[in-house]
């Protein structure tokens, strides 16, 4: 789907320009560290002096858009671009302080504009304060953001903010708020969820990352509580402060049923970054830790073990120009103010980012890549491993620019992995201590930050491409997709774009019935997974029916269809799918029936461990008792605390003594549609009376493990039957000696 393009031209200082991205097209200029004042050089003094601990010096100037590109360095198999920078027209002022951002349904922009940032604070946190959302977008096509608009003006620090049905969700510690939209621009804020906090708090501890899941929830982040005296963050009696990862629904918003606060986790320090895999797995970061991100099983429980490998290691900037905080530049061990976590979801990049995931530290001027691993076997099945990529292989962006200061990384509409330049010399709070309280904010003049180092002029968002690789066309998914449309995006290869169209599915006044048969044929379909394990389309198609509510409201329709689904040979779908599911009777026994809990793949036997404690099978028999292995493992990296052992024995209904089924579909090639057998029981018996060619049968699980094997050979079979089939469902392939192929499925009930 493309766009025409159209060259935009703006008038800079007397000269016609045409915006676009930017790219190398030199060296970097001369830089001379700050700490090289010795050299004689002398880029301009601090224009105030920290109260102790730090000399006047020098410092390195601000760059241009295009001198600072030829500073950054990227993989050699990957393109930087400059698409946004302070020259983009339309919100006036125009050059900003942008601090987060993420993306509508068009693949437009949303940034929040925190002007007011570290030092401005007032009790109406939506009138007068100078922080922003702006809406910036791509008009031409060519990839460069041109047009910016103003959504909202007014707010006091905003940290993060979040498209939702009718408006957008921004946090503003300690609050969070709803402003909705009227054609792009925003009306009045209303308040969902108000936090207990002093009026006097420490920057660390706000409220940040807001992030619409897979699950149809929204999450965020509360930042350490280093100032004791405020940054509490408190809701509906829950303490969501000091490091805590929490989440809510809510009607307004567009969630189902009643408005609900939940705390997540909680210990992760100075919390700032949240992603999500393509499976549907979910991490927070944190700022100073030795981890650098935390695993999220399920809601109170987190592993900080989940995410291990070479944790004292350092990250390698490669610019020297290091200006910290607290009058110290030297760099500590590990990092300083790691933020911005999340993962490439799309495949536009060469193969080998699609496991990865990105840390960026403005600090250090740069961001990191770690390879992700995860073991389903053993006593640590269903863990995260990330290997630590050493060195300068282990920067996916940085740059000799001492100003460059990346704060967000997310996977771009158009396929390109995408980092937020916040561009500022000072990337932490204060130079120094304010002296006051212990916190990083004070109210006195003379704790603002050195004037024009931080001078909330200058943005830029960079755009990594493969080097070989266009970028991918952007869709359009608003009020004018229709139903059909947004359905076939579940499938896109851009998480992004998936993850749009669910949320737009659901919220849709309502569903034709051609469109839930469409949902119910994508989870009957069985389509083959993913490189990443996954089938996009089926692990999304649950999740809109989670989100409208037609799973708890219709579960004689939709139970039967899950069974089926669950013998989806795509493990990611399958955990999806487990995890989605209302905690009833109706549910349990399909989980019970899919024997969830004796999965192949660890994921899934964490979910349906979960499904377990929850309550979806209180009156179930579905515990394992010929693999305990796997169900320890996957019930000690669940954190779930129930014990003992019951078989798992599938409810496949009453069934006749035998039950004599002939195939009826599935025939490829010109090989006779001759195969039959009988079900006995929990069995299977060949029928001898046929004319098939010589060849082999094969009968394998929904787990793709063979069940049964047999050849025929002159009419006879060399194996007949099989008994103790446990599972609802079965598949088969038979391959003759001649070349024809004949496949299908075996359900237990004997019908097809």
């Amino acid at each position: 789907m493309g766009r025409i393009k159209t060259a935009i031209f703006i008038l800079v200082a007397g000269t016609l320009v045409v915006a676009q991205p930017i790219r190398k097209n030199g060296d970097c200029t001369g830089l001379t560290p700050r700490l090289n004042a010795s050299s004689g050089e002398n880029w301009g003094q601090f224009p105030i002096k920290p109260t102790s601990g730090f000399a006047v010096g020098t410092y390195q100037p601000p760059l241009t858009p295009q001198q600072s590109i030829n500073c950054v360095e990227t993989p050699p198999d990957l393109v930087p671009e400059i698409i946004e920078d302070e020259s983009i027209q339309g919100c006036n002022p125009g050059p900003h302080y942008l601090m987060y951002f993420t993306f509508d349904e068009r693949g437009r922009v949303w940034a929040v504009d925190a002007r007011d940032y570290p030092n401005t604070i007032n009790s109406n946190r939506t009138t007068g304060g100078q922080g922003r959302i702006l809406i910036m977008e791509d008009t031409d096509g060519d990839g460069a953001l041109n047009s910016c608009k103003e959504f909202y003006k007014g707010l006091v620090i905003p940290t993060s903010v979040e498209v939702v049905k009718g408006g957008v969700v921004v946090s503003v510690h300690p609050n969070v708020y709803f402003i909705p939209n009227n054609n792009d621009v925003g009306g009045t804020p209303e308040l969902l969820y108000s936090g207990a906090s002093a009026q006097n708090y420490d920057t660390h501890g706000g409220i940040n990352s807001l992030t619409y899941s897979i699950d149809n929830w929204v999450y965020g982040h509360t930042g350490a509580k280093f100032n004791p005296t405020g940054n509490a963050f408190t809701v509906n009696g829950v303490d969501a402060s000091n490091g805590s990862t929490w989440r809510f629904r809510n009607p307004g918003i567009g969630s189902m049923g009643t408005s609900t606060f939940q705390l997540w986790t909680t210990g992760d320090a100075n919390a700032h970054g949240i992603g999500q895999r393509e499976d549907g797995n979910f991490f927070q970061s944190s700022a100073t830790s030795g981890n650098r991100a935390s695993h999220s099983i399920r809601r109170g429980e987190r592993a900080i073990s989940m995410i291990t490998g070479n944790g004292n290691s350092v990250y390698n900037p490669i610019t020297g120009d290091l200006y910290l905080w607290e009058g110290n530049n030297t760099p500590p061990a590990g990092r300083t103010a790691t933020s911005g976590f999340d993962f490439y979801t799309a495949r536009l990049l060469p193969e080998k980012y699609n496991n990865r995931f990105f840390m960026c530290d403005g600090a250090y001027s740069m961001c990191h890549q770690d390879e992700m691993a995860v073991s389903n076997s053993g006593a640590t099945a269903g863990s995260f491993n990330a290997t630590f990529l050493t060195g300068t292989n282990g920067n996916i962006i940085a740059s000799k620019d001492a100003w460059f200061a990346p704060l967000k990384v997310r996977t771009g509409p158009d396929g390109a992995l995408w980092v937020l330049d916040w561009y500022n010399y000072l990337f932490l709070h204060n130079p120094a201590s304010p002296g006051g309280a212990g916190g990083a904010w004070c109210q006195s003049n003379n704790c603002n930050s050195p004037g024009n180092l931080r001078t909330k002029t200058r943005s830029r968002i960079y755009r990594l491409l493969p080097k070989d690789g266009a970028p991918q066309p952007y869709l359009n998914l608003g009020s004018s997709a229709t139903e059909a449309t947004l359905v076939n995006a579940l499938s896109h290869t851009n998480f992004m774009w998936r993850l749009q169209a669910q949320k737009q599915l659901i919220y849709r006044t309502t569903l034709s019935a051609a469109t839930l048969d469409l949902l119910e044929a994508i989870l009957k379909s069985q389509a083959t997974p993913d490189a990443m394990g996954n089938d996009p389309a089926a692990t999304h198609a649950i999740w809109v029916l989670e989100g409208r509510g037609l799973l708890a409201s219709d579960a004689a329709r939709w139970a039967p269809v899950v069974q089926a689904a669950l013998g989806n040979s795509a493990w990611a779908t399958r955990r999806n799918i487990v995890q989605a599911v209302p905690r009833t009777a109706a549910y349990g026994t399909v989980l019970t029936a899919a024997c969830a809990v004796n999965d192949e793949n660890a994921q899934v036997r964490i979910q349906a461990m979960v499904a377990i404690d929850e309550g979806a099978t209180s009156t179930q028999a579905m515990w394992t008792s010929f693999d305990i292995g796997k169900v320890t493992s996957a019930r000690t990296a669940a954190g779930i605390s129930t014990s003992g052992t019951r078989p798992c024995t599938p409810t496949t209904g009453a069934l006749p003594a035998r039950v004599t089924v002939s195939i009826a579909a599935g025939r490829a090639g010109d090989l006779p549609n001759q195969l039959r057998y009988n079900l006995i029981g929990t069995g299977l018996e060949l029928n001898v009376n046929l004319q098939l060619p010589s060849g082999e049968l094969v009968v394998y699980d929904l787990r793709g493990q063979v069940a049964f094997r047999s050849t025929f050979e002159n009419g006879h079979w060399s194996q007949t039957s099989v008994q103790n089939l446990k599972m609802p469902v079965y598949f088969y392939t038979y391959h003759s000696k001649d070349g024809g192929t004949l496949k299908g499925q075996i359900p237990m009930t004997g019908n097809l």
